[in-house]
């Protein structure tokens, strides 16, 4: 038994070793946030060889789903329907019962493909914890099986349906703060602009992205060629997520496409290409050295794009999807937006975009750009000790909290 236990230990060291993810050599992440990483590393090489003998890219990830962590002392947590959708409920003990109070919907991330209340439930919890603000978080529905616009319009009943019944959750309508990582940083923004459109001015406070993917348009930003291998979030992994959610996880061949922009080939609505062009990007952001992949793309791949180029350009330019692809007057639609970047994410210029164009257009826009941050590290908040990160989190939540209530 004992030997046994040697020889399990001696596998999973060597799997660790075999799938280290090297970070820059200032990053100080505690071992056991390393040791995470490299997990997800082992996740999505088993998700590519069972993606390769026709399994669901998915799979893998799912073990996550099965286990909820432990409630945090002060709070309450529940399940209900909003809008048709299940959403789990955490709840600061006494919220709501002298006077109504801000919530915040927290979309979470996965690439529209995986995650789901469990998996994010530690940093939700802490999130509530610190904020005093009820948090609820959507299970909206997934790629493969359910594709664009499904997690859209999920996102969408779930923040309406709360507008609409808000008194009932002990809620201020006028105090709702839209936030998401990730995937659903692409929701919250999507869905704001949206309500933009329908309702003026905006009826949601505030919205807060969390290293957000705005756009399926352009994959050779600064961002993109500074960081093809991640950490953790790769652009092969992003294009795998991208083509499950808008109907081709069956032809991951065409990823390598993607990321060479071949899918807007011949694009002619030039404005909208404009809108996601690498010049939207400040120079201080493009110093560090572009690291591109280089892949070999099979015929078949081409086969397949060029018998759906139509299609996959009319999905990439929905502002459901793409939000970078709105023109600057529905981007006045929005209401006041908080973007958080990572210094070493491919996505980090998905946000830095939308703040510059805010920006130009004068409007409510902050955003911070954590230099130290890789993807997927702020959903480690709360289930991980690391105290540069804990400061950080806990400082935008600050003033989150501050702006939900002076709503």
């Amino acid at each position: 038994m004992v030997r046994c236990s040697y020889v399990v230990v001696l596998i999973a060291c060597g799997l660790f070793w075999m799938f280290y993810v090297p970070f820059p050599p200032e990053y100080d992440y505690p071992i056991i946030l390393k040791v995470a990483y490299s997990a997800i590393e082992i996740a999505k090489t088993v998700a590519a060889i069972h993606c390769a003998f026709g399994g669901s890219f998915a799979d893998p990830f799912s073990i996550g789903d099965k286990y909820h962590p432990e409630i945090l002392s002060g709070l309450t947590v529940s399940r209900t329907e909003i809008g048709g959708v299940e959403v789990a409920l955490y709840k600061p003990i006494g919220f709501g019962e002298k006077h109504l109070g801000p919530a915040m919907i927290y979309l979470h991330g996965g690439g529209f493909t995986i995650g789901s209340i469990n998996t994010h439930a530690g940093s939700s919890m802490a999130i509530a914890k610190r904020t005093g603000m009820l948090v609820i978080v959507p299970e909206y529905r997934l790629a493969p099986k359910h594709v664009f616009p499904a997690a859209f319009d999920d996102a969408l009943a779930v923040t309406k349906g709360l507008l609409l019944a808000s008194e009932s959750y002990g809620v201020d309508a006028k105090k709702v703060v839209l936030a998401g990582d990730s995937a659903g940083g692409n929701l919250a923004a999507a869905v704001a602009l949206s309500l933009g459109k329908e309702e003026t001015p905006n009826p949601l406070c505030m919205i807060n992205l969390i290293y957000p993917t705005l756009q399926i348009v352009n994959f050779r930003l600064p961002s993109y060629l500074q960081n093809p291998n991640g950490p953790m979030l790769d652009t092969w992994f992003i294009t795998s997520f991208i083509l499950n959610y808008i109907g081709y996880g069956q032809n991951l061949e065409l990823a390598p496409l993607l990321l060479k922009n071949a899918h807007m080939e011949n694009y002619t609505q030039t404005a909208i290409l404009d809108r996601i062009d690498e010049k939207r990007v400040p120079a201080r952001y493009k110093s560090r050295k572009y690291l591109e992949k280089f892949e070999i793309v099979p015929e078949e791949g081409y086969e397949t794009l060029r018998e759906n180029l139509k299609k996959i350009q009319d999905i990439a330019t929905d502002t459901r999807l793409s939000v970078l692809a709105a023109d600057d007057a529905s981007l006045s639609l929005l209401p006041k937006t908080h973007i958080l970047t990572c210094e070493y994410d491919p996505l980090r210029d998905d946000g830095v975009i939308l703040h510059e164009r805010m920006q130009r257009l004068g409007l409510n826009s902050s955003f911070t750009n954590w230099e130290f941050g890789v993807h997927g590290i702020f959903s480690t908040y709360g289930s991980f000790s690391y105290d540069k990160l804990d400061s950080a989190v806990n400082e935008m939540l600050d003033v989150v909290a501050m702006t939900a209530q002076n709503c």
